[in-house]
């Protein structure tokens, strides 16, 4: 028995979100009350790319519609260089008005490694969510603070930190319903949070 069409139109968003909703939940149980966050991470980063590579091998099209081809990149690269702009600005100064403290040698590390982490969380987001969303026929004033709350969301319990990334989720999930490019999202989600990391929550 096949299902109508429009109800086949619509699963496979409402299950991809149901299955990144379950995901960021179970996260919260292994890092708050199992204290096993990083066996977590790697299963469940293994599980997904799993299903990535799946999805990227039989359905054509994909990769640029999740933002992971070079479609948009220069706008979005636009987009994302002002924000940075703007954003390093905002928490420079804030961290002249707290005391100067420079940065560690060692954040070079931070810098370097956080793209990576960064791109999997715009991916889960952005890809998965904010698409999602959109196909099943969410208005876009809408997605922007759904996606938000849940980039804040993830970060739990860590308060002064989730109302940071519900900030940042703001600009990351306009920049990507603009520019459909994950990478330079994910690049500057990462250098700003490296900032606001050593300069913001110290």
């Amino acid at each position: 028995m096949s299902l109508p069409p429009q109800t086949a139109t619509t699963l496979r968003p409402k299950l991809e979100i149901a299955a990144v909703l379950l995901s960021g939940l179970v996260f919260q149980v292994f890092e708050n009350i199992l204290h096993m966050k990083v066996p977590y991470l790697i299963t469940v980063t293994v599980l997904w790319a799993a299903y990535v590579t799946w999805r990227l091998r039989h359905h054509p099209g994909q990769a640029r519609e999740w933002g992971l081809g070079a479609h948009d990149f220069r706008k979005s690269f636009r987009l994302c260089a002002i924000t940075f702009a703007i954003g390093s600005v905002l928490i420079f100064l804030f961290h002249l008005a707290v005391g100067w403290q420079g940065l560690p040698v060692d954040s070079i590390w931070i810098f370097l490694g956080y793209p990576i982490w960064s791109i999997i969380q715009e991916f889960a987001v952005q890809s998965l969510i904010v698409v999602n969303l959109e196909k099943l026929g969410v208005r876009r004033a809408v997605i922007v603070p759904i996606a938000a709350v849940l980039f804040g969301l993830a970060h739990f319990p860590d308060f002064q930190l989730m109302g940071l990334c519900t900030v940042a989720g703001v600009f990351w999930a306009m920049i990507f319903l603009r520019a459909r490019n994950l990478y330079p999202i994910a690049l500057c989600h990462a250098w700003l949070g490296t900032l606001a990391f050593y300069w913001v929550l110290g």
